[in-house]
């Protein structure tokens, strides 16, 4: 087995912005205000220094040099000079600790400056002076919030909702709070207040609609929804979202009732004829599905990609839950009936006998695609890679002369399959050559599946030849281009642990993959090895127990897994699983 795996191919929101610096944007007459709030603070008497400063403050200071300094730090923070203002408000708050609005000011400099837990200490020592400040209180509520402190920031914004009623900027950052602190239900009830304040407001109704859907609040979310497709534009949507919320309170008449209503009203909107069919499959009414799909496909103006795609989904769905196999064969034999000259419905019906793994049906579907359409390119490479997986190599490659020969364009995509191709035939070094032209190549990146893909074949030929290096450099810059990307997570893990380097990185990796495909025998295999080599074997067990169990459900058994699993109970010294996984393997004892 192929161990790095491969597929068939193609198939700081700043909460404190709204408390930013008030002098950053006035000028002159923000500074003559904050000199008015701040001598109304300080004594007129000389202050003494208790301990040594610079500047001349070693003997003490007076009351008109303490406000020479706060005047200094007020212009110097009105030009944006943040760290000069600070310097001179520590001077203040040196000779004044328990000042309010400097300690107020000192935080707002450290806010913008963005150093966050230097501007805490300084707003918590502002309102814990002024308790009931709206200002000092909705400045340390963004630092919090910046912190990520949601729980602090609620309780903060709570008090000042309180000292500020009905003011709906407070009440909108008090939601937010919330709901960052994961406290949906007081943010419902928040933004509920936020409605009966402002009855029309359309996304506060928005807001309220989707916390009572995520709190379940179902029968409550119709009553919303009623109201918004009264008010709102996007009426279609919302009505079928009102069709899909009678269904999760158990109202399937009325969902039917509502999903009828609107391909009535709009017999092009394909979405409210998915949802019908949903309907039926899911209460197994057969007829009722055949009577909606026959007056979906009697309907002008649908065209038959819409037709397509759903039939793809159900496809799709079918693999996990064989309640739709049935309602996809019939949408497949409606296809075949309807549009009997139409490429892409024998493209589909191919695909489909692909992931069946029934390859020479594929074939034969892929080649009646293509004797009507000989430009389908989708066709050509399904046919490609229909021969590879049949190993006929001969087939494959008078396929693809027969593509660049009937197919204008895509000359990418040809050269990636071209190279996909001598990958799987063996001719490595030919490969590179013509994925490495592919991957260069202008618009190489405008499709971002077929890219990824190649990418991924040129990292398996470099490992081929042994140089794993190019390999890893392939694979890493698939991730800083997909961060999600499975399949290259896996197999840099599985490279990172044959060599015995960066094996937390191949943890990291390897657990990531598993992480989008629990269900996959090959990641866990790769977690298991990766355990294995860090030491690990409970763990490497679990994993490697898991994946030969799936590959057992598959019919796939892998001797790769039951190798590394063998090596596990080796060192856990479980003779008699041993005994049985090699009389399964025939495996010799390992060195």
């Amino acid at each position: 087995m192929q161990r790095l795996h491969d597929k068939i191919f193609f198939r700081k929101e700043r909460f404190a912005k709204s408390v930013r610096p008030v002098f950053a944007y006035s000028g002159m007459v923000v500074a003559i205000c904050i000199l008015l709030l701040f001598f109304s603070s300080c004594s007129s008497t000389t202050i003494v220094s208790k301990s040594p400063s610079r500047a001349g403050f070693e003997k003490g200071i007076t009351a008109e040099q303490l406000k020479g300094e706060f005047i200094t730090a007020s212009f110097r923070a009105a030009k944006g000079d943040y760290w000069g203002a600070i310097d001179h408000y520590r001077r203040v708050i040196k000779q004044e600790p328990d000042n309010a609005a400097v300690n107020y000011f000192m935080a707002k400099a450290f806010s913008v400056l963005d150093v966050s837990d230097s501007a805490m200490v300084y707003s918590e020592k502002a309102v814990s002076l002024s308790p009931d400040n709206l200002y000092y209180l909705k400045l340390l509520a963004g630092i919090s919030h910046r912190l990520k402190d949601y729980k602090r920031a609620a309780e903060i914004l709570t008090r000042v909702a309180a000292l500020e009623p009905g003011h709906p900027e407070n009440l909108a950052l008090l939601a937010l709070a919330y709901l960052s602190s994961e406290q949906p239900e007081k943010a419902l009830d928040v933004f509920q207040e936020m409605l009966r304040l402002d009855p029309e407001n359309e996304r506060t109704q928005a807001q309220v609609l989707l916390l009572e859907i995520k709190l379940r609040h179902y029968q409550e979310a119709i009553g919303t929804l009623k109201e918004l497709i009264g008010a709102g534009d996007e009426k279609e949507k919302l009505r079928l979202t009102l069709g899909e919320l009678y269904l999760q309170t158990g109202q399937r008449d009325l969902a039917v009732a509502a999903f009828r209503s609107l391909v009535k009203d709009d017999p092009l909107f394909v979405p409210a004829w998915l949802a019908l069919f949903e309907v039926s499959v899911q209460a197994g009414d057969q007829p009722g599905f055949i009577r909606d799909l026959h007056g979906f496909y009697t309907t002008k103006g649908v065209n038959v990609q819409n037709k397509i795609d759903l039939a793809q989904l159900f496809f799709v769905r079918s693999v996990h839950d064989s309640v739709y196999a049935e309602p996809y064969k019939a949408m497949m034999s409606a296809l075949e009936k309807n549009y009997p000259g139409e490429s892409r419905v024998y493209e589909l019906k191919a695909s489909a006998s692909m992931q069946q793994k029934k390859y020479l049906q594929a074939i034969a579907d892929f080649k009646q695609a293509l004797a009507l359409d000989a430009a389908n390119f989708d066709a050509w490479e399904g046919l490609v890679s229909a021969y590879i997986v049949q190993n006929d190599p001969g087939a494959a490659r008078k396929a693809l002369m027969l593509a660049k020969r009937k197919v204008k364009g895509n000359r990418t995509r040809l050269l990636m399959l071209e190279g996909y191709l001598f990958y799987h035939i063996g001719e490595t070094k030919k490969a590179v050559v013509v994925l490495e032209k592919a991957l260069s190549t202008k618009d190489a990146k405008k499709e971002k599946m077929f890219y990824m893909q190649a990418s991924v074949t040129l990292a398996l030929c470099f490992d081929r030849l042994g140089i794993p290096a190019k390999s890893i450099r392939i694979y890493e810059t698939i991730l800083l281009l997909d961060p999600d990307n499975a399949l290259a997570m896996n197999n840099l893990a599985y490279i990172l642990s044959q060599q015995g380097s960066q094996l937390d990185k191949a943890k990291t990796l390897a657990l990531g993959a598993v992480a989008k495909d629990p269900e996959s025998m090959v990641y866990l295999d790769t977690l298991g090895w990766v355990y294995y080599k860090l030491g690990e074997y409970d763990k490497a067990e679990k994993a490697l127990e898991k994946a030969f169990e799936y590959a057992v459900e598959k019919n796939q058994v892998d001797p790769e897994i039951m190798h590394h699993l063998i090596m596990v109970y080796e060192k856990l010294g479980y003779t008699e699983k041993i005994r049985v996984l090699r009389e399964k393997t025939g495996e010799k004892k390992s060195p």
